[in-house]
């Protein structure tokens, strides 16, 4: 990370292929680190914000250097291709869509939550961004959309999660429950139920009635297994 992030400012063409790939890496390689299963110190809001910014880091790469990263050898990885592994798509699928579709409405109805305005509407953006990036995943059968949501969402989103405001919160829940349902990669191993868990901790007791369905998706699951 200290020999790239230097270069970050002033991406070419010469050297935007290493920085795609090298970002993807330290991407990648930072979830796997992190699992439940690694036995590593247990992260906060703060060290996921962090991970959040290392993938936000990949799209703003992707942003300055699309056009020669299409021309070049790491050209594939800019495509949504069909995954070796199936998607679940009926009944998951479709309980997922439905619950994102029932918050945003929730939120759209102002006199639900006393959030301030700017904060709601930044909220709100980033779920109908989370639906959308999960209808994609959905269209594309390629479990890896989903982790494009912490790219796509707004800045003063992940400003709103280090102020642990409720409801950036209920997203992130909402985010790990996706996660937990749609991705089974190995170096995503534990990240959604994680996610889901730390939103909890950090809402109070009457604010964990919002996140509901994310913490019934963990304890369903518990229960099967």
């Amino acid at each position: 990370m200290s020999l790239c992030t230097p270069l970050l400012t002033n991406v070419t063409a010469e050297n935007c292929d290493a920085l795609f790939a090298c970002s993807l890496l330290i991407a990648s390689f930072t979830f796997a680190s992190r699992t439940l299963n690694s036995g590593f110190t247990p992260m906060g809001l703060v060290e996921v914000i962090e991970v959040f910014t290392l993938v936000r880091g990949t799209a703003s790469i992707v942003e300055k250097a699309r056009s020669w990263i299409e021309q070049g050898d790491m050209r594939l990885l800019l495509k949504f291709t069909r995954c070796a592994q199936q998607i679940p798509k009926s009944k998951n699928s479709h309980e997922v869509h439905t619950q994102l579709e029932a918050l945003i409405g929730d939120y759209e109805d102002i006199e639900t939550y006393s959030f301030q305005s700017a904060a709601q509407a930044i909220v709100l953006d980033s779920i109908k961004h989370l639906l959308d990036v999960f209808d994609s995943c959905i269209a594309s059968e390629n479990q890896s959309t989903i982790l494009a949501w912490p790219a796509i969402v707004d800045s003063e989103f992940l400003d709103l999660l280090s102020q642990k405001e409720d409801g950036s919160l209920v997203a992130l829940a909402y985010y790990g429950a996706v996660l937990h349902v749609m991705t089974k990669a190995w170096w995503m191993e534990g990240w959604g139920k994680f996610l889901v868990i730390l939103a909890a901790d950090c809402l109070d007791e009457h604010a964990q009635s919002a996140i509901a369905w994310p913490l019934g998706v963990i304890k369903n699951d518990e229960r099967s297994s």
